[in-house]
């Protein structure tokens, strides 16, 4: 297949196919006569691989560490390791996002805008930032 077919087939655009190229996730499995690159299904496959791994938010240098060379289709323990290592990235985050919503809702329940009273919050946030 040339690469106008593996594209349509993949659903990405020939530009992207190269790209993936470049960074070594997938790989032409020759030439024909012409100078064209040449795919066959593998290339399909890791394309999909490729777009399924960003949709669950891996960023094309992490699918590259994990997928192998050959195929650009990853191994099951680097997968496992990869999975299980953005699993506890993404807790962290909603850890953080937790804390961060708690705080907020601290900010606006001390800031009595709402009662008429003198609003609070500006002077409490600007006390919480370093000094320059």
């Amino acid at each position: 297949m040339r690469i106008g077919e593996v594209a349509r087939a993949a659903g990405v655009s020939t530009q992207a196919l190269r790209f993936y190229e470049r960074l070594g996730l997938v790989r032409p499995t020759g030439r024909s006569r012409a100078g064209y690159r040449c795919y066959d299904e593998r290339a399909i496959m890791a394309v999909q691989f490729i777009k399924a791994a960003q949709s669950l938010g891996f960023t094309l240098a992490e699918i590259r560490a994990i997928a192998r060379e050959a195929g650009g289709m990853p191994g099951p323990v680097a997968l496992r390791t990869a999975a299980d290592g953005k699993r506890a990235k993404i807790r962290r985050r909603i850890e953080d996002l937790r804390a961060l919503d708690e705080k907020i809702e601290q900010l606006l329940r001390a800031c009595g805008c709402d009662s008429g009273q003198p609003c609070t919050a500006v002077n409490r946030l600007r006390a919480s930032l370093p000094l320059k």
